[in-house]
């Protein structure tokens, strides 16, 4: 039985390794800039943010080597780092889709605390809800917010957390509004694709675990593909396989990129294309009714696809 409570999408999460030259090549490809700035008070990782709509599309890149040298126990957990990097303890982190956050209320919906305590990355951390947060830079407002890893093994690798964090930071910040777009420019997200070894593992994880409506499931014969499609908060979670295969459960599920909803593709075409964008010709989509294109660079490690629906 799929469990009743308010869950939504809270934000997808971009790494990038040069934050600066990030920040400002992903709001050329949205056509609008971040609405906050800062810090992370847990790694010291700097975070541009944009909002969509319910959404947070969140940049993040290596930290401030100056900020972290007034945070003491940020730097030293940074160093910590560095050292089992050069030690081959830890990986040094890639460009590209790195999470996702669903928004719940981890402390008052008992179903969301019965949803967490079965995806949990660790028993019982329920009691161990960690608080968090985030330091506003140029006049933007600290944020606060509680997280719960979900459990790698349960999400089949894709990284996801729990969190419950109020939003009415956001009415403080200046930033571009979907009023101010250009012509062209990202109205929402559309959807995130993630491809999966194992669809039946992961439709059970995204319907049963976690309670996200399945709006679609369906096989293009002509794609040799079997594509999921998760509704949550206006976007979609389409989880695609290759249809027919053998379920691999061992393999790892990997996020396949971002789809992004303009108005007008003609429009996006030329906007990007004139902004130095790598850009393919406005070709049909998929769906009856919709055009595309894809942005091949620069894009961060992001396979990125805008969108103009079926009017």
């Amino acid at each position: 039985m799929l469990l009743t409570m308010r869950i939504g999408l809270h934000s997808a999460i971009i790494r990038v390794l040069d934050f600066d030259r990030g920040v400002d090549e992903v709001a050329r490809l949205l056509g609008r800039r971040p609405r906050w700035l800062g810090v992370d008070g847990e790694t010291g990782a700097r975070i541009a943010l944009h909002a969509l709509g319910d959404l947070l599309l969140e940049v993040r890149g290596p930290s401030d080597p100056d900020l972290v040298a007034g945070t003491p126990e940020v730097g030293a957990r940074q160093e910590a780092r560095q050292e089992a990097r050069q030690e081959g303890r830890e990986e040094a982190p890639a460009e590209g889709l790195c999470g996702l956050r669903l928004q719940i209320d981890l402390e008052q919906d008992p179903a969301a605390m019965k949803l967490a305590a079965r995806v949990a990355a660790s028993a019982g951390s329920l009691g161990e809800l960690r608080p968090e947060g985030a330091m506003g830079s140029a006049g933007a407002p600290d944020r606060a917010w509680r997280r719960l890893q979900v459990d790698p093994a349960r999400s089949r690798s894709i990284p996801i957390d729990l969190v419950s964090e109020d939003m009415s930071w956001l009415s403080a910040c200046e930033g571009d509004s979907d009023a101010g777009l250009p012509p062209g420019g990202v109205e929402a997200l559309d959807h995130v694709v993630i491809l999966s070894a194992d669809l039946e593992a992961s439709r059970s994880f995204y319907g049963s675990d976690l309670g996200i409506r399945l709006a679609l499931d369906r096989s293009f014969e002509a794609r040799e593909v079997r594509l999921l499609f998760f509704r949550i908060g206006g976007v979609t979670l389409e989880i695609g396989g290759r249809l027919g295969a053998e379920p691999r459960p061992e393999a790892p599920d990997r996020f396949g990129g971002l789809a992004w909803r303009v108005a007008d593709a003609d429009a996006a075409h030329a906007r990007l294309s004139a902004d130095g964008f790598d850009v393919s010709a406005v070709r049909p989509g998929h769906k009856a009714g919709t055009r595309v294109l894809t942005v091949r660079g620069p894009v961060h490690g992001v396979p990125t696809l805008l969108i103009e629906p079926d009017r």
